[in-house]
């Protein structure tokens, strides 16, 4: 029985010790894996690395060829506004001597106008003085005589309103009806007409 037993233990130990070695195994393998992997993505790191650095040149190749090209204009452009502003200089001075020799023109005959203007005015004044102190007389006098014609004609249409309104009443179909039917009695009708007081409005009285 014994025997039997420390044979079951050696094959227990044995078979754990090839456990643990099929364990180790996995583990190496493992490990393996993980460097080659860890290789392989520096390997594409580098190559990526080498990717941009060769774009950043080509970028940089072609920055500087645009910055000559850039430069070649600049002293183009330089080149053309220089001659531009000769030509602009040279416009310039003669605009000037023109604007010069019309300012001078313009100078003179304003001169000249201003002389014979006042020459004219100073001549008007004279004849003028004794013609418009004439004018202002006869303008103060028409003014008057027209303020009395309308005062005047003020004072006959008054009078013309009132008779024509008493001739209006007499006139009138209503007058014997008022008469006969209120108490006022003609002779205040008429009064009041005369006297410019309003009239007492009864049924049947006119409009005037």
């Amino acid at each position: 029985m014994k025997e039997k037993e420390k044979e079951k233990e050696k094959e227990k130990e044995e078979k754990e010790k090839k456990k643990k070695k099929k364990k180790k195994k996995k583990k190496k393998k493992k490990k393996k894996k993980k460097k080659k992997k860890e290789k392989e993505k520096e390997k594409e790191k580098e190559k990526e690395k080498e990717k941009e650095e060769e774009e950043e040149e080509e970028e940089e190749k072609e920055k500087e060829k645009e910055e000559e090209e850039e430069e070649k204009e600049k002293k183009k452009k330089k080149k053309e506004e220089e001659e531009e502003e000769g030509r602009r200089r040279r416009r310039r001075r003669r605009r000037r001597r023109r604007r010069r020799r019309r300012r001078r023109r313009r100078r003179r005959r304003r001169r000249r106008r201003r002389r014979r203007r006042r020459r004219r005015r100073r001549r008007r004044r004279r004849r003028r003085r004794s013609h418009q102190t004439k004018q202002n007389i006869e303008l103060v006098r028409i003014t008057l005589e027209n303020q009395a014609i309308l005062k005047r004609l003020r004072d006959r249409k008054a009078t013309y309103d009132r008779k024509q309104c008493e001739k209006d009443w007499q006139n009138s179909r209503n007058y014997v009806r008022n008469t006969s039917r209120f108490p006022v009695s003609n002779q205040e009708k008429l009064d009041n007409v005369r006297n410019n007081k309003p009239l007492r409005i009864t049924q049947n009285t006119p409009s005037s």
